[in-house]
């Protein structure tokens, strides 16, 4: 897992040299992307970024079927690296009953068998056969280009993500000792705490890649949560549950909060985090959009590999899914 983390910088530079071409109809008025765990997490970014920049709403579905209102003038973007993910396939089968616009974006499987049998357009995900949530550098960047096409974010080959990956790896890698690589003194931080992750705007979304990293990399519990919600209701049981002692709070911050979100992260560690086992901040990410996104994304996936090695375990096998899906009858996402 560690060396799939490490290639990021590399795929994404390569990946991003590349153009995509593929058929879509244009006359859109909103875009359903559907997809489970990191396939899911690929449209949770391609509906990050677009919130600053796409003329129609980009909503991520992550259930079985389809809801209701999306209708003839909505694309919905299937998404599955294995091509075998239940709730995504009957997605699309739905999609089509309906006649409503698809799209496919797979590796293969039986997702790939429906749209050559239905003549959608297809993105089939080059690269080497390796667990979804490695697979995410290899998604991502087509659907970002998928997405440009439509006019909903800006084309990602303008982005600075590789170089700044290629610096965070020289920062954090696994050759960077352990006194001077923040990553690895993070992991060592969440050795005998439960992560509590809290992002912002873009770095809310990676707080959720964050925790289903450590969820499955180092098969820990975690949590994520976003600013300013959290203020409602999470902020209320830190200075007065014992249970804050055992969670360090990790802050994922980005160069574009406002005054007032700046503030409530100063206000919100006064009242609150105070009592937490300890409070870590990684960023401000900074860079093009994408560039932090990727950064942040990269530097939490390293962290749960070295916390899996502190513990001793092996990142890649995931039974408890692999248990469910054999018990469901289905093939992992």
């Amino acid at each position: 897992m560690l060396g799939r983390v490490l290639a990021q910088p590399s795929i994404t530079e390569r990946l991003l040299r590349q153009a995509l071409q593929v058929p879509l109809p244009n006359f859109l008025h909103g875009v359903v992307v559907v997809g489970m765990g990191g396939s899911g997490m690929c449209g949770d970014l391609l509906a990050t970024l677009a919130d600053s920049t796409s003329p129609v709403p980009v909503v991520v579905h992550k259930d079985y079927g389809l809801p209701k209102w999306v209708g003839r003038t909505t694309l919905v973007v299937a998404v599955s690296y294995s091509g075998e993910t239940e709730e995504t396939l009957d997605a699309a089968r739905e999609a089509l009953r309906r006649d409503l616009p698809l799209a496919v974006m797979t590796r293969g499987g039986a997702l790939a068998q429906l749209a050559m049998e239905h003549g959608v357009p297809l993105v089939q995900v080059q690269g080497p056969k390796m667990l979804p949530r490695a697979a995410l550098p290899f998604m991502v960047t087509p659907l970002l280009q998928l997405g440009a096409t439509l006019g909903l974010v800006p084309d990602p080959r303008g982005s600075t993500a590789a170089l700044h990956l290629r610096s965070l790896a020289a920062q954090l890698g696994p050759s960077v000792p352990f006194e001077s690589n923040p990553a690895k003194q993070l992991a060592g931080k969440l050795l005998h705490a439960t992560a509590a992750i809290y992002g912002h705007g873009p770095m809310a979304t990676v707080a959720q890649r964050w925790r289903a990293q450590l969820n499955e990399n180092a098969k820990v519990f975690a949590r994520d949560l976003c600013l300013p919600e959290m203020n409602h209701n999470d902020l209320v049981p830190w200075p007065v549950d014992k249970g804050a002692a055992g969670q360090h709070v990790v802050l994922l911050r980005h160069q574009h909060e406002s005054e007032r979100v700046k503030l409530r992260f100063v206000v919100t560690e006064e009242l609150g985090w105070c009592h937490a086992a300890g409070i870590t901040q990684v960023g401000p990410f900074e860079g093009d959009p994408l560039a932090a996104l990727l950064g942040a994304i990269f530097y939490g996936d390293l962290v749960s590999v070295y916390l899996a090695g502190l513990r001793g375990v092996d990142p890649s096998p995931v039974e408890a899914i692999a248990a469910l899906k054999g018990r469901l009858g289905g093939s992992p996402q």
